[in-house]
């Protein structure tokens, strides 16, 4: 029986030994774990102070354009509407609606600069286009004429 008393002890202090290593890379794996997360954290709190810092920036920049676009807006005499100018942007409204073909423009472009060059009148030109005066008016003034 003696012996039988001693493997027991043998065993249980195995037992117990095994069990204490257990414990102890256990407590080493939550305190990496800690160690990563406080580090994780760092980077993170690290992170967004930079975008602040970023965004900070960035108001600041936004701020001065406007502030740039403002007094250039100020600072540029306003240009009285002509009688025209409601139904041009009519005009330019109802041909982006409906898609103009940029190419089409481009080539009313040239038929109207040909005949300006060849001595029609802006009234003639619309005419025989079958556009408004103010559209070949405003290509005439495009084009430098």
């Amino acid at each position: 029986m003696n012996s039988w008393l001693v493997f027991q002890l043998a065993v249980d202090v195995g037992l117990f030994a095994l069990l204490a290593i257990v414990i102890r890379q256990l407590g080493r794996t939550r305190s990496d774990d800690v160690e990563a997360m406080r580090a994780l954290l760092e980077e993170y709190n690290a992170a967004v102070a930079n975008s602040e810092r970023v965004a900070q920036e960035l108001d600041k920049q936004i701020k001065a354009r406007r502030d740039t676009l403002a007094a250039l807006e100020h600072a540029l005499p306003k240009r009285p509407e002509s009688d025209d100018a409601p139904a041009m942007r009519q005009q330019r409204e109802a041909a982006i609606a409906q898609g103009v073909d940029q190419r089409a423009l481009d080539g009313r472009k040239k038929q109207v600069k040909r005949m300006y060059v060849e001595g029609y009148r802006a009234e003639d030109i619309a005419r025989e286009l079958g556009v408004p005066k103010s559209e070949v008016e405003l290509i005439i003034a495009m084009l430098g004429m």
